[in-house]
């Protein structure tokens, strides 16, 4: 009888110890999992402007490229223009 109550009074200073630590460290999780929720949060903003900001470089690479043809263009005609110039005045 001596060794079930030995037992027992063990289990049962077990159990506090436990239930002491988890109850200690329950305001640590909830912080931890309020940290996790917040970089979550912060890496779903994160995703939305680089979205965003993917789809404005590509509309403007489009932009850049036709300015480029452009001036392509125009340096060519002027190219053109010079040489009809200079051989006329010749």
């Amino acid at each position: 009888m001596i060794k079930m109550n030995q037992l027992v009074g063990t289990a049962d200073t077990a159990i506090t110890v436990i239930q002491s630590i988890f109850s200690n460290n329950t305001d640590n999780l909830n912080e931890s999992f309020d940290g996790l929720q917040r970089t979550i949060e912060n890496f779903e903003s994160i995703s939305t402007e680089l979205d965003s900001l993917m789809i404005t470089m590509s509309a403007s690479r489009y932009k850049i490229s036709s300015i480029l043809t452009n001036i392509n263009s125009i340096t060519g005609n002027l190219k053109e223009s010079n040489e009809k110039i200079t051989s006329d005045s010749d």
